[in-house]
């Protein structure tokens, strides 16, 4: 259910950076203006952990009788709410001890971007780039994962749906404007995100899933209430629909506001989702940003193809580590096969965001602490110029894991049981097992069979790549053995699980003895195309046989009747064979003994369940197993 409530419309920026107030912006090339912070008294009010959530309710009604005017409500990446606030009402909030933050809604903008439109061939120089630890650049780019099974959500200006770069891997999203989450406008920001993250030519993930999450207007502007909406939905939705994620926001605000927007991000985090963000783009510290300066986030700084810091990058301790961010070529939005070259922190946090999603395809189990461990271990490391105090990481994409073998259980087979059917000269048998992983998931099983007892091993087809049965119609062999293995998501096998020995005995009554009189029939639909039968009470075919199992097979028919099975002298089933329908080759007994020596008896009743037919009992044949 969508718990993130528009309340009422978002107010447009105004005015230029001035004093102590920061806007938030998109990362692109350094801008020229940022709108003011004031919001025309909207407020983000957050609550502490320990606030339930009928004292929230209760702060929330208090305030709007006291003018307030509700925006959003926020309960999943963040508790509390965005609102108009009347002087009073903020006053109140703010001496509520249940109250973390009342802080100003600040309007967050895109700044203008170099955009021009090019051809792309081969490999551009970002991609060339992150492969290798090397600046010089081989024209390829190499993965082995493309993150298949991955969800992106890419808070942004929204993403072209259409654009050829993304082969229908687009989804609805959710916009937070007047226009759809699968629209890109103005500079098409979004979508040149988008093609980073998950783009066929221009891409690192090239399978992922792209959830837009449209926050930002074509004029470029979007309150920070607004952002942590699309944070809240984006958590909301990963809960929903499980599976690994990650998130792309090259937004940020300054000034040390944005305490909502980190509170928000770090819920994210706690949700599961990876969360990548850019540094920004002041050539300052990016400690000074939100959310670039939380500790959980993955914030990216930008580089040159010459591995120098790009002028307008942040920078400190606070970025994580550094990828392409000048003159980067993704997908445009003017046609569905457009391009267009951007500068910025923008354009490299999404390189990093890509490599994420390939990662949590190799692992998706990795929660976002695991995944930047991984990040940074398999950073480049000594090769950046003019960094400053921050780390000397440049992104590699290449991530190694410590990839555990996967586990199959026991190989169980089993034959069909009463009231089943056999072939003419061959069983069914039905082959199952169960499989594991401890570190990732099991992408395939391989199925193999012998009929020498284990000396040599034929491959068997399964239905689908990771069945987990599969039934085999068997004829009669005295060394039927099979073995699985499973095969995990990072193509790493695992070891053999062999089944017990199957030795399986398909006897067409011959060696029975058959007391009393039993005439003998015929038939292409019998087993062994052939069966004796009688109706004379108390006349008996007795079997004796060494195995584990047996089954005795039959017609089920409207003329036929019951019989009663001994076991070793033991009175264990009474059979009826009547049916309304003509049924041959029917398990009509089937038992487990031990291994050993055992005589089976079956002894003709001469009744049946409807009394105005037949009393006839059938043997077609038994089937052993040891």
């Amino acid at each position: 259910m969508d718990r993130v409530r528009a309340r009422a419309p978002q107010v447009a920026a105004t005015g230029l950076l001035t004093g102590s107030v920061l806007a938030g912006l998109l990362f692109g090339l350094t801008p020229s203006a940022i709108a003011t912070a004031e919001a025309g008294g909207r407020y983000i009010v957050s609550f502490t952990e320990s606030a339930t959530t009928d004292e929230v309710a209760a702060a929330r009604d208090h305030a709007i009788a006291a003018g307030a005017q509700i925006i959003y409500d926020y309960d999943t990446a963040l508790s509390g709410f965005a609102a108009l606030l009347p002087d009073a009402a903020r006053a109140d909030l703010q001496t509520d001890p249940l109250v973390a933050e009342v802080e100003p809604d600040e309007v967050m903008t895109i700044a203008e971007e170099t955009s021009t439109s090019s051809t792309q061939s081969g490999v551009t120089n970002g991609l060339d780039r992150i492969d290798q630890r090397s600046r010089k650049l081989n024209g390829k780019f190499t993965y082995s994962t493309a993150g298949a099974g991955v969800v992106a959500y890419v808070i942004d200006t929204g993403v072209m749906v259409g654009h050829s770069e993304f082969g229908g891997r687009v989804e609805a999203g959710r916009s937070f404007t007047s226009l759809p989450a699968t629209t890109d406008c103005g500079e098409g920001h979004g979508t040149h995100v988008a093609g980073l993250i998950g783009g066929e030519t221009y891409g690192v993930a090239k399978d992922v899933t792209i959830v837009p999450v449209k926050v930002f207007s074509c004029g470029g502007s979007a309150s920070v209430s607004t952002v942590i909406a699309g944070i809240e939905w984006a958590t909301e939705n990963h809960q929903q629909r499980g599976g690994p994620a990650v998130i792309n926001l090259s937004a940020g605000v300054g000034k040390n506001l944005g305490a909502g927007l980190e509170q928000a991000a770090a819920n994210a985090i706690k949700a599961g989702i990876s969360f990548v963000t850019a540094a920004g783009n002041e050539g300052g510290s990016a400690c000074a940003h939100s959310p670039a300066r939380l500790g959980p986030a993955i914030t990216v700084g930008a580089v040159s193809s010459s591995d120098k810091r790009a002028g307008f990058s942040n920078f400190g301790t606070c970025v994580d580590l550094f990828a392409p961010g000048l003159n980067v070529v993704s997908a445009g939005i003017d046609s569905p096969t457009d391009t267009a070259m951007k500068d910025g922190t923008s354009m490299a946090a999404p390189y990093v965001s890509g490599v994420v999603a390939a990662f949590l395809q190799r692992v998706p189990s990795a929660n976002p602490a695991k995944v930047r461990s991984a990040l940074f271990k398999a950073t480049t490391r000594g090769r950046l110029r003019n960094i400053g105090s921050s780390p000397n990481r440049m992104l590699y994409s290449v991530l190694k894991v410590a990839n555990k073998a996967p586990r199959v259980g026991d190989v169980k087979v089993a034959l069909p049981g009463k009231d089943r059917a056999v072939g003419t000269s061959t069983v069914p048998v039905r082959i199952s097992w169960t499989g594991s992983d401890p570190d990732g998931t099991v992408a395939s099983y391989q199925l193999q069979r012998s009929t020498d007892g284990g000396r040599h091993w034929n491959s068997v087809a399964l239905p689908a790549a990771a069945a987990r049965s599969i039934t085999l119609n068997l004829g009669a062999d005295s060394g039927h053995r099979f073995r699985v293995r499973a095969i995990d998501n990072l193509g790493r096998p695992g070891a053999w699980s062999t089944s017990d020995k199957l030795g399986l005995t398909v006897d067409q009554q011959g060696s029975a003895k058959l007391r009393r009189t039993w005439s003998k029939d015929t038939g292409s639909d019998l087993a062994g195309g052939s069966s004796h039968g009688t109706r004379i009470k108390g006349a008996s075919a007795t079997y004796t046989f060494t195995g584990r199992t047996v089954r005795w097979i039959g017609t089920t028919d409207l003329d036929h009747g019951k019989a009663r099975v001994y076991l070793d002298g033991r009175l264990v089933a009474t059979v009826d064979a009547y049916s309304a329908t003509r049924q041959t080759c029917q398990v009509l007994f089937a038992t487990t003994t031990g291994p050993g020596r055992h005589t089976l008896r079956i002894v003709v009743m001469g009744q049946n369940s409807n009394r105005s037919s037949g009393d006839r009992v059938d043997i077609d044949a038994f089937v052993v197993t040891s």
